[in-house]
């Protein structure tokens, strides 16, 4: 969850407010922004599909053990 946060926030800089982030030094323009943004993103869907799938097998989990098990 917490990688998700930094990720949106990471996004929010980036593409709302024209912010450059570390270790840049130049601001980024054209394909060079359009690059962290795409990589970005792709990592944010992945952080998303692992914590849904996390989430799945605590549930999962809970229900094979009748909630014993935490």
């Amino acid at each position: 969850m917490t990688e998700e946060r930094l990720l949106v926030l990471e996004l929010a800089m980036l593409e709302e407010h024209g912010l450059t982030l570390q270790p840049e030094r130049q601001p980024l323009r054209g394909f060079g922004r359009r690059g962290q943004t795409t990589h970005r993103w792709k990592a944010l869907a992945d952080a998303r599909e692992r914590l849904r799938k996390r989430k799945l097998r605590r549930w999962v989990r809970r229900v094979l053990t009748m909630n014993l098990w935490r």
